[in-house]
């Protein structure tokens, strides 16, 4: 056949290019060739049956480059660039993911225990930079948990993980998260194994049959009439009652309507309760619709729960609950006299909890959300969520006569606290209380009970350190001579008898231990006063020589007793010190150490948040930034403050958290100092509608503390009036002060006076 004439046109190819068809074409391949059916014959030693064989698509030249293609996306919000496979059927996917990035990622090969290789990783090894872990199926966690303490034995840190699938969030991604460990994975395996079908308008759970029952039901019943004869229509015939055009009353139900069906002879029976939600995004159906709906559902399982369901319905009081649309909100949003709360989880988005308003024994905005989140929605911990509040309508038959009536409105909220017009104000009148508290109990006070008059000894040398470096803050901003000798007196003690280590490094002596926090803070006081330099810098030094090869502190002086507890509160102080340190020139600032300190802790705030990072990673970020303008510094800031600031009840002003078992209380001053450093770096960035919200929270946290603080009109009647005064209650049903609560209180006031 004779060769075509002029230039050959190469064919184009047509395999799609886009995120969500590469996707779609690689979904379509592992469902074509990766899961095995029950009715498929299998080979000796293939996948059993309904088994999914993804090296069989991941083996391919088209599957490889689909899948590279795909993982690498996954691989963008992760700062590590060394992959290391989670086991061999992972390699494909490794090798796909270094060959398609151009030189951006490299793989490392680690061999297991059992191998005779004589390295245990091989490849090109950086032990400053994190690792990231590529793997085909996240099942058990098993390998993961096995392959993460190989490769700390070898000085190295994962920051997550990308899958191709994985088996449910319950399990090995619920526990790698725990622990810090994010993982990202492209499909759900029941994504592989069948067409996912979309959510179901009724939510999970039995479905209404095709067509209606013959019986109609007039128009214009109350709702709880129609529930009512719906529930005995699905009883009687298992059909759904055909729905009339209206009812009476207005009612809505457009976030979702639930039923509950409750015995008169037995009050304390929950009964049969089952409804449904509409998530926004949803269509809600007419309310007619949805109360036949949700009758049918009830009818379908009182129907299981007993010989006689119709006589059982005879025997019990209808109501009906009717939940305006869910607006997605804040924890500081809500307020369990006038919302009720849903609580949904972003990983299973069937887990679904809810808390009604004015629950008996629901106090405040904190409990009612625990309720829905744990014992409702029963997530798992760190398990991310979406949260909305609902204003709620309720019908019920009475035990008699059956009238409906609706549900009184929500009791009048209480007066919010009376919030100053700035926090500069409030800050001004409560400074001197809070001083005169401190000296008064200088040293080693740790608890005042005012109602006993009882002082409790015991205050542990980090406390006292920082209690030295509060008193030094205040001397050099107000100017009293007490507060520099009170300050002057804990440093000399602090110093007086100080620890070399085997590296010749200071360190501070301490009954519990010696600890970077203890070391940190006496820094911070010596900085203040401006005595001893020479000391500071040695102080300074100890801090530099405890950030690892990739940014993690040691914290204790004592390797063998350090824990993960120590690393939410004692790094950020460290790196706080060591920021004055170099804003006053006393220690050379070590660049590369400092980078990886910030990757590693601002991964760890990100994927492992604890309130004892609020303070301190806020403050030492605002303090390097002003050494070094770096603007990674300020997102830090920004970050850790904006996602705090989710919890700070709009009633109130307090923040609402786990933090201390009767929150709200004494723990809001750190998240205080928190918002004063913020807002102060705001202002330098002349960040304006940021430096405005700031303050507007400190205005409404400091209405809140000053409710905490005993003053003049609370200490009437106590046996020592004076001793207590400007002491912080634990919370305004605990009047016990905790010392060093007076002292983060007196911190933050003095980042926000004027």
């Amino acid at each position: 056949m004779p060769a075509a004439r002029g230039r050959q046109r190469r064919s184009r190819d047509k395999r799609p290019s886009s995120v969500k068809s590469e996707r779609e074409e690689l979904l379509t391949l592992l469902r074509e060739d990766s899961v095995h059916g029950r009715s498929e014959p299998l080979a000796e030693g293939a996948p059993g049956p309904g088994r999914t064989d993804l090296p069989s698509v991941t083996l391919t030249t088209r599957g490889a480059e689909l899948a590279g293609r795909c993982l690498l996306r996954l691989l963008e919000p992760f700062e590590g660039r060394q992959l290391v496979a989670v086991n061999p059927s992972a390699m494909p996917l490794l090798q796909a993911c270094v060959m398609l990035s151009r030189g951006q990622y490299r793989g490392l090969l680690v061999h297991p225990e059992v191998s005779r290789s004589p390295v245990s990783i091989e490849g090109r090894l950086d032990p400053t930079e994190p690792v990231v872990l590529v793997g085909e199926l996240l099942s058990d966690g098993i390998e993961e948990a096995a392959l993460i303490a190989r490769l700390a034995q070898n000085g190295l840190w994962v920051e997550g993980g990308v899958y191709l699938a994985r088996m449910g969030y319950v399990g090995a991604a619920s526990r790698l998260r725990v622990q810090g460990v994010p993982t990202v994975t492209l499909f759900e395996l029941d994504e592989l194994h069948s067409e996912r079908a979309g959510p179901e308008a009724f939510g999970p759970g039995p479905q209404p049959p095709e067509g209606f029952a013959q019986a109609r039901v007039p128009e214009g019943l109350q709702p709880v009439e129609l529930v009512r004869r719906a529930i005995a229509e699905a009883v009687r015939t298992r059909k759904l009652l055909r729905p009339p055009r209206r009812v009476a009353g207005q009612f809505t139900a457009a976030g979702g309507l639930w039923i509950r069906v409750r015995p008169r002879d037995a009050a304390d029976s929950t009964g049969v309760e089952h409804g449904f939600w509409h998530f926004p995004g949803e269509k809600a159906p007419a309310l007619p619709v949805a109360l036949t709906r949700a009758g049918w559902l009830a009818g379908t399982f009182l129907e299981r729960m007993g010989a006689e369901p119709l006589a059982a319905l005879e025997q019990s009081t209808v109501s009906v609950r009717f939940c305006s649309a869910l607006e997605p909100c804040e924890l500081g949003q809500l307020d369990p006299e006038r919302y009720g709360v849903v609580v949904r989880s972003r990983e299973r988005p069937d887990a679904v909890g809810e808390a009604p308003p004015r629950m008996p024994g629901i106090t405040n905005a904190w409990q009612q959300f625990e309720h829905a989140r744990t014992q409702s929605a029963q997530l798992l911990p760190e398990e991310p969520f979406l949260l909305y509040r609902y204003k709620l309508q309720e019908a019920s038959e009475s035990a008699t006569s059956a009238p409906v009536r609706e549900a009184p409105r929500a009791r009048a909220a209480p007066a919010k606290s009376a919030v100053p017009k700035s926090p500069a104000a409030g800050a001004s009148r409560l400074i001197p209380s809070l001083c005169k508290f401190l000296l008064r109990h200088l040293g080693s006070t740790a608890r005042y009970e005012p109602l006993t008059d009882t002082t409790h000894a015991g205050l542990d040398t980090a406390r006292l350190a920082h209690q030295a470096w509060t008193l030094a803050r205040a001397h050099r901003k107000l100017g009293p001579a007490q507060l520099g000798d009170g300050a002057r007196t804990l440093l000399t003690a602090l110093t007086s008898d100080l620890v070399v280590d085997e590296a010749e490094h200071v360190w501070i002596r301490a009954d519990e231990g010696p600890s970077i926090s203890q070391v940190a803070f006496t820094l911070l006081t010596q900085l203040e006063l401006g005595e001893d330099m020479a000391t500071a810098k040695a102080l300074a030094s100890t801090l530099w020589s405890r950030i690892g090869p990739h940014g993690r502190l040691g914290c204790l002086l004592n390797p063998t007793a350090d824990d993960e507890a120590c690393q939410d509160s004692m790094p950020g102080q460290a790196l706080l010190a060591l920021a004055r340190a170099a804003e006053a020139r006393v220690h050379p600032v070590d660049e590369v150490k400092l980078a990886q300190a910030w990757r590693y802790y601002r991964h760890r705030f990100r994927y492992r948040h604890h309130w004892d990072q609020v303070p301190w990673l806020t403050q030492a970020a605002a303090a390097w930034w002003r050494v070094d303008r770096d603007a990674e510094r300020a997102h830090l800031a920004f970050e850790v403050c904006d996602w705090a600031l989710g919890y700070q009840s709009e009633k109130t002003g307090a923040f609402l958290n786990d933090h201390q078992p009767d929150t709200p209380g004494a723990t809001t001053t750190l998240y205080l100092e928190a918002l004063a450093a913020s807002a102060g770096l705001a202002s330098s960035l002349k960040d304006r509608a940021r430096n405005k919200r700031y303050l507007e929270a400190s205005a409404r946290a400091v209405a809140f503390l000053d409710s905490l603080v005993l003053q003049e009109s609370d200490v009437k009647g106590l046996p020592n009036a004076r001793q207590a005064l400007g002491g912080v209650r634990m919370s305004r049903e605990r009047g016990e002060v905790q010392v060093d609560f007076v002292q983060h209180a007196l911190s933050a006031l003095l980042g926000l006076a004027r």
